[in-house]
């Protein structure tokens, strides 16, 4: 009888370990509304956006994203002179050069000798400056000039640009941009300018192309979500649509600083243009 009894006593014992097993090796209930996937896809979404206003947004991206779509950066050169004396006799007429001078205390550009300063300018409108209304025009050499854009562009100080577009009498890279830098979007409503203001890093804006040219649409911002992030050097830039564009950011040192990166740049409001 005895003996029963602890037979019985075993078994109910082991009964118990395994249930207690079985209890802790059950997974733990789910909210059945809780959708992991849609939490991680915000989490994100929400830490790549570094910029975004009415006008444009800019995600960092990883680089699978970026050679998902990635195409060879397709980047026309406009056709330049860099002759400054063929130069000269394509705008005979409308732009006089000369050497920068400096006599009996004063500073002005002397059309007489050779050189690559600007004494004076006339623009299509017929509206004309010389170096007594824009003394830099003294202090800038002749780089290169785009007959198709009908922009000069010159070098400032610390190699900075200056340009002038003689077609819609615009001065100053802030508006007019740098040639070289131009990247046109495919079925070319927008396009990507820039110019270097003579720092490590260049400026960059976006155009949206209008009855009279292409007109300044809104800057990229040089500092992105934290003071201390910033564009530099945008390399490897395509676009995958008329409102979507990629690039890397780079830096003297290459892509080795923390800065650097892919991104993409999507145009939110196409307003109309001019």
């Amino acid at each position: 009888m005895a003996s029963n009894i602890l037979i019985m006593g075993n078994q109910s014992l082991l009964w118990i370990a395994l249930l207690l097993l079985a209890s802790c090796g059950a997974p733990a209930p789910q909210d059945e509304n809780l959708n992991v996937d849609s939490i991680h896809v915000e989490e994100r979404g929400q830490d790549s956006l570094l910029f975004g206003d009415s006008q444009l947004r800019i995600f960092k991206i990883d680089s699978a994203a970026y050679f998902q779509v990635r195409r060879l950066p397709q980047h026309d050169t406009l056709p330049y002179v860099e002759d400054l004396a063929e130069t000269k006799t394509l705008l005979k007429g409308r732009v006089i050069f000369g050497a920068s001078v400096f006599q009996e205390g004063k500073s002005s550009v002397d059309s007489s000798v050779h050189g690559g300063a600007l004494y004076s300018v006339r623009f299509a409108n017929g509206d004309s400056l010389t170096f007594r209304d824009r003394p830099e025009f003294m202090e800038i050499g002749f780089v290169r000039y785009y007959p198709s854009e009908d922009i000069l562009v010159f070098e400032g100080g610390h190699s900075s640009d200056y340009t002038i577009d003689l077609r819609r009498g615009l001065l100053g890279p802030e508006v007019v941009g740098n040639p070289s830098y131009i990247n046109e979007s495919p079925g070319r409503p927008f396009r990507l300018n820039g110019w270097f203001p003579g720092q490590e890093c260049s400026s960059y804006f976006l155009q949206q192309r209008s009855r009279n040219g292409y007109q300044k649409y809104a800057e990229l911002p040089l500092h992105l979500h934290t003071s201390d992030f910033a564009l530099c050097t945008l390399v490897d830039i395509f676009w995958s649509s008329d409102s979507t564009l990629y690039f890397r950011n780079s830096y003297f040192d290459g892509f080795q600083d923390p800065r650097s990166g892919f991104f993409k740049l999507v145009i939110l409001q196409q307003r109309d243009p001019d």
